[in-house]
């Protein structure tokens, strides 16, 4: 893209996105932002400053929530980064799509969670079994009075 408007994408792009290369080229950032920030600002806030970040060169790398063309969200990776060619400063965007490792992120904290818990049961289970073994061990060192 040159600052606002994009210039060309490539294939990936369109599956990504599930969209034609009309849908993208030509389009300025407002019109084509189709995504959200996990951020208090504005989309088009956050999206003009990684921009601008890039543009000076910082190459900014985030997470980012896109929409594809058809309203369905994703998880994506984005890199920024400026390119200088024949005098024509453009930023190249590359998207990812991590919607998959993000599931097994979650799935990953759900089971450490479950773990966790499961941990403290066992915990105090063994806590109530070193209580019981005390218990009858003291018993049996007791003299047995029979009558």
């Amino acid at each position: 893209m040159d600052n606002r408007t994009f210039v060309d994408c490539n294939p990936a792009t369109l599956r990504i996105f599930q969209c034609t290369r009309e849908q993208i080229v030509g389009q300025t950032l407002i019109v084509s932002l189709h995504s959200s920030s996990r951020m208090e600002r504005t989309s088009e806030e956050a999206a003009l400053e990684k921009i601008h970040a890039a543009l000076a060169g910082k190459a900014p790398v985030f997470e980012w929530r896109h929409i594809r063309y058809d309203g369905t969200p994703f998880e994506a990776e984005v890199s920024l980064n400026r390119l200088d060619v024949e005098g024509e400063i453009t930023i190249q965007a590359i998207v990812r799509d991590i919607s998959e490792r993000k599931k097994s992120e979650e799935e990953n904290k759900r089971l450490q969670t479950t773990l966790q818990e499961k941990n403290e049961d066992l915990v105090k289970i063994n806590a109530e079994l070193d209580r019981f073994v005390y218990s009858a061990s003291h018993d049996l060192r007791a003299p047995i009075l029979l009558c």
